[in-house]
């Protein structure tokens, strides 16, 4: 459970790296054979579903990740992030109403193909990441690159 914990959250490679220095030798071959062994629990009338691509080797080669957003369990993982997988397996659940996605152009067009009526929002992490990526310019001019505190009041120069 700890490898595929840890391997959820990076690549292959780098799960492997990170599980050695826990204590924890397997390569990243075996964990790619692991995530093949899983049996995934799928739901054809699942509404809401979050789509992400995970990465099995960080820069080569990634797959598509499809989870329920309700107890967010994987429900699929398909080969490749292209979007012709996806429609597939779109096909097969014309129930769903809300995507949760990445701003991937593949995954955005595939669903709006299969399911035009679908609402599609950014997941969390990207809207985080927008945000963050719009705040930083705001206060990177609005926040002085020094502060000076001096008995638990700012001041307005270095005293």
């Amino acid at each position: 459970m700890l490898i595929l914990g840890v391997s959820i959250f990076l690549s292959n490679e780098g799960a492997s790296r990170v599980l050695s220095l826990l204590g924890v030798k397997i390569s990243d071959d075996s964990i790619k054979k692991l995530y093949d062994k899983l049996e995934f629990k799928d739901d054809s009338d699942v509404a809401a579903v979050g789509i992400d691509d995970v990465a099995v080797r960080k820069g080569r080669t990634y797959d598509t990740a499809i989870y329920d957003l309700t107890d967010h369990h994987l429900i699929a993982l398909l080969s490749g992030r292209k979007g012709i997988e996806l429609k597939t397996w779109l096909q097969k659940h014309k129930k769903i109403r809300v995507i949760a996605r990445d701003r991937d152009n593949a995954y955005a067009k595939a669903i709006r193909e299969v399911l035009p009526n679908c609402i599609q929002v950014a997941d969390r992490f990207h809207l985080l990441q927008d945000l963050l990526d719009n705040l930083y310019p705001i206060l990177k001019k609005e926040i002085p690159s020094k502060i000076f505190i001096e008995d638990n009041h700012v001041l307005k120069k270095e005293s």
